[in-house]
């Protein structure tokens, strides 16, 4: 539903900035975009294939 999405979005968003803002060094930074980016499309697809 829409509330769902948009607090999803916010999660998404706030993942990305919190890392931008705090990681210093680009190789850590990289890895760790990799596993948030797996969690949250996980947990996107969750939430899709839902019945």
């Amino acid at each position: 539903d829409d509330y769902m999405t948009h607090w999803m979005a916010h999660i998404m968003v706030d993942t990305f900035v919190h890392l931008f803002l705090h990681e210093t060094e680009e190789r850590v930074a990289l890895k760790h975009v990799d596993a948030l980016t797996m969690y949250l499309v996980r947990g996107w697809m969750g939430i899709m294939t839902e019945s």
